[in-house]
């Protein structure tokens, strides 16, 4: 199974090493990947998030299975997630994950999502958005094999 990320900006140097940290033991379930996308600068809210909507809707062009990050999103248990995610990897070669830019994702994106997935009715700064849900990949890996990791 192949998991990508695509996320608006760029990790900050403070969370490289966690991430990382996950993304290595990640390998060993699944191939990942994390595509960053340009963040747009200097434009009124509205514009940052369609400029935005359409560099993922680009970047997102072929994926098969697409799970956005929103706050009003589908609320699931971890065991939940694992359940979904082994679904959702018998119909795709690749699940693809969006967490969008300070202001959000268009509707656009969001349409275009399998599911909308909210990490927590809070909203959390993007680069630990990132780290929560790169652990939660990993929690639901080790789930679906049956090990220890997630009691």
């Amino acid at each position: 199974m192949k998991v990508k990320l695509y996320f608006v900006g760029k990790l900050s140097d403070n969370f490289a090493g966690p991430v990382d940290y996950y993304v290595e033991r990640l390998s060993h379930y699944c191939e990942f990947e994390s595509i960053p996308i340009k963040q747009a600068k200097n434009l009124p809210d509205e514009k940052v998030i369609a400029q935005e909507g359409e560099r993922l809707m680009k970047a997102l062009e072929g994926e098969t299975c697409i799970v956005v990050l929103s706050e009003e999103g589908r609320k699931l248990r971890s065991v939940e997630f694992a359940n979904w995610l082994s679904v959702a990897r018998s119909y795709a070669g690749c699940v693809a994950f969006v967490i969008g830019g300070a202001f959000g994702l268009s509707g656009e994106v969001k349409k275009r999502a399998d599911l909308v997935l909210s990490l927590s009715p809070m909203t959390f700064q993007h680069d630990l958005a990132q780290l929560v849900l790169i652990e939660q990949i990993y929690r639901a890996m080790t789930i679906m094999r049956g090990e220890s990791y997630h009691k």
